[in-house]
């Protein structure tokens, strides 16, 4: 009996994980845990993929997401995503408000504004899931 070895190693067999490159265009306090409370939810939307942050953003990659979000008062902000998804034009979500009533916009409100803003997007959703199909991510 022979056993082959080469190429076809299990590194080599590995399927590369699916980017979706991230573009967070903010005006916030704490701005790093907002755009770090965005990465999070969308790393839970397309489980396996890369979420890569760009300062600028490319529209020849697979999944571009960008946020462009702005603080209205020290307990509002609001926000919008955009997105391209392969060769499709970009799309725009709906603009979400955010209000915090017991408490100043902080890292700890900003997971709630990261989850109502993919919420607010069904064309979104419908894009991530047919980007993680189209990338065999679970």
């Amino acid at each position: 009996m022979t056993i082959a070895s080469g190429p076809s190693t299990a590194m080599s067999q590995q399927r590369a994980r699916p980017v979706v490159t991230l573009h967070c265009a903010v005006t916030a306090p704490q701005v790093e845990s907002l755009c770090l409370a965005l990465v999070q939810r969308l790393a839970a939307e397309v489980p396996g993929a890369v979420i890569r942050r760009v300062a600028t953003p490319v529209d020849d990659t697979p999944m571009l997401v960008a946020l462009d979000a702005a603080v209205v008062s020290a307990r509002q902000m609001s926000g919008r995503l955009s997105w391209k998804h392969g060769v499709t034009a970009r799309q725009q979500g709906p603009e979400v408000r955010f209000d915090v009533i017991d408490a100043t916009l902080s890292a700890t409100v900003y997971d709630g504004f990261a989850r109502g803003l993919i919420r607010a997007s069904p064309d979104f959703r419908l894009a991530l899931q047919t980007f993680r199909n189209e990338s065999g991510t679970f």
